[in-house]
């Protein structure tokens, strides 16, 4: 969500806003940073659970489109 408010105002500066970003650019830098860091410190079994969900999430995910798709 950071990323995407610095990225919009660049490429979309006249795009209507529903809201305000307070000190814009520090505030989305700062979430940047800091979820870095909280990822960074997060421990290597945290890392381990995180892969195994995400190639279940992808398998189950492959595996429903498939099955359920229009165009095949």
């Amino acid at each position: 969500m950071n990323v995407s408010v610095i990225v919009l105002r660049r490429t979309q500066p006249d795009l209507e806003r529903s809201y305000r970003v307070p000190f814009f650019p520090v505030v989305p830098v700062l979430g940047v940073l800091f979820c870095l860091f909280l990822a960074v410190t997060l421990g290597a079994g945290t890392w381990i659970a995180f892969g195994i969900w995400m190639v279940a999430g992808a398998v189950l995910y492959v595996a429903y489109g498939r099955r359920h798709s229009t165009l095949a």
